[in-house]
């Protein structure tokens, strides 16, 4: 993976009963942009209302009162009808459950603890990493916005993007710079303030749910079990420049620094083969 500097990424959320996004793509058409409307049809009708999965409900958000270029101060504002989804039903249109849960009712509970990823196997490595390079080329249900032609319209240029792309960019949309730095629009929504620890939360149990997502239309039976390792850096042994001194960032782990021709490539099992969006930047990596 070459160029690798500190590029990561947003979660722009519609959070509303279970109700997720940045914008769905079975929403992303004209028609429910200039209807306000993201409330898709499923089996079950829409929301899954005929099964009492949800309904489509209208939807209040507060609002700024500056002037502002800034999309992310009023986010969201493409819809004001989308799916409310009722007790442990979940996702876009009501069709998955909510988080900790699982099966046709989601009346299943899922409580698996999280494992150190110190305490790894080799087995356990080697299926992490298949499933997270999976992602990379997982289609998921959204489509983000490359460009608002006219603020605040149905005017869109949006694309498909793969699961694992779709993580990063939530959180690179998120924390990105605003267009002038001596605005309030100059504000990180990801970091920097009281929302970091519950926002950064939020953001991995959406990638642990997608994931789940994927295994489970791969066919596995199993897949509500899939939980995110933690990294408890307490427990590491520490260099003198204050870095981790043993194997985690190694060839068969997440890879392995070098310099090749002055710039730094990542080499390993994960990322190896990954291109990576800026290259050779000694700041943080703002696209």
């Amino acid at each position: 993976m070459q160029g690798l500097s500190a590029c990561v990424v947003l979660l722009l959320v519609l959070l509303y009963r279970g109700s997720v996004a940045q914008i769905p793509t079975a929403c992303a058409d004209r028609q429910s942009l200039e209807q306000m409307t993201c409330c898709p049809v499923t089996a079950d009708g829409v929301c899954g209302e005929d099964a009492g999965r949800g309904e489509c409900a209208s939807v209040n958000f507060d609002r700024h009162s500056n002037d502002t270029t800034n999309v992310r101060v009023n986010w969201p504002h493409y819809y004001t009808r989308i799916c409310k989804c009722s007790g442990n039903f979940g996702g876009y249109d009501c069709s998955r459950c909510k988080y900790g849960y699982y099966g046709p009712d989601c009346a299943a509970r899922a409580i698996i603890p999280r494992k150190p990823v110190r305490e790894f196997s080799e087995e356990e490595w080697r299926e992490f990493i298949a499933i997270v390079r999976m992602t990379k080329t997982w289609e998921t249900d959204y489509s983000v916005v490359l460009e608002e032609r006219v603020p605040g319209t149905a005017d869109l240029v949006m694309t498909n993007i793969s699961l694992y792309d779709l993580w990063v960019w939530f959180h690179h949309y998120a924390g990105k710079d605003g267009v002038d730095l001596f605005s309030p629009d100059y504000i990180d929504y990801a970091h920097i303030g009281p929302a970091f620890f519950t926002w950064h939360r939020w953001f991995h149990i959406f990638l642990e749910n997608e994931i789940q997502a994927m295994l489970e239309a791969m066919g596995r039976e199993d897949y509500y079990k899939f939980r995110l390792p933690y990294w408890d850096w307490r427990r590491e042994i520490q260099t003198s420049y204050g870095l981790p001194s043993e194997e985690l960032f190694s060839f068969s782990r997440f890879g392995e620094t070098r310099n090749v021709s002055n710039s730094p490539v990542v080499f390993g099992d994960l990322v190896g083969d990954w291109n990576a969006v800026c290259h050779a930047t000694p700041e943080i990596c703002n696209p």
